[in-house]
């Protein structure tokens, strides 16, 4: 068993720990903070597409161990977009329309190439803008999220670096983009205040 290998299994089976703790905290009150999760319904809609695409085209560059994470990550996240639905967070507003608008145009370029590395970085695009509307979102209530549940996905991401065989300039941008993204929100959710919202993101 290589080391790619092992690293491969743990960060998989890392996210998926924490994506089915995602899924448990929709249902289950969380007892530090006494709240279920409510997650973003244009985040997580606009992710179940994109991680597909993203991770098929990680895939296409022959990195075949780290888009393990991608794959369960892909699979979990449909479930709970679908969840989204009834238990998702407030209302749909400017932000998620504007976020889904640029998803969607991004999207379109997707099928104008053909080079796994463009179609990655395009869709590293269109993932960022499924991310803000969960970055406002846990500004405003770090308690909307689970912090279980995003510790072990930013884990997971670290422990992924170690599943490349080969670094390439997909490696350096898909797996630091999974790392910096899930970061950020993960930071929101642990360390800041509620309603402390940076002015680039109160739409």
């Amino acid at each position: 068993m290589t080391r790619a290998l092992v690293f491969g299994i743990v960060a998989t089976a890392l996210i998926v720990f924490s994506q089915l703790y995602e899924i448990r905290s929709i249902f289950v009150v969380d007892p530090k903070t006494g709240q279920k999760t409510r997650p973003s319904r244009s985040t997580f809609w606009i992710w179940a597409v994109v991680q597909g695409i993203m991770t098929a085209s990680y895939i296409a560059t022959g990195e075949i161990f780290p888009a393990g994470v991608g794959i369960a990550y892909t699979l979990t996240i449909v479930v709970i977009a679908i969840l989204s639905i009834r238990y998702g967070f407030g209302k749909w507003g400017r932000l998620d329309t504007i976020c889904t608008f640029g998803a969607v145009v991004t999207m379109i370029l997707w099928f104008l190439f053909k080079d796994p590395i463009v179609v990655l970085i395009a869709s590293i695009i269109t993932d960022a803008f499924g991310c803000v509307p969960t970055i406002k979102k846990v500004w405003q209530d770090p308690t909307s999220e689970s912090r279980i549940a995003w510790a072990g996905t930013v884990v997971a991401c670290v422990v992924n670096f170690g599943a490349v065989e080969v670094w390439g300039i997909a490696s350096v941008l898909y797996l630091s983009y999974l790392l910096i993204a899930n970061s950020i929100i993960t930071y929101g959710i642990w360390f800041v205040k509620p309603k402390k919202i940076p002015s680039l993101i109160a739409v």
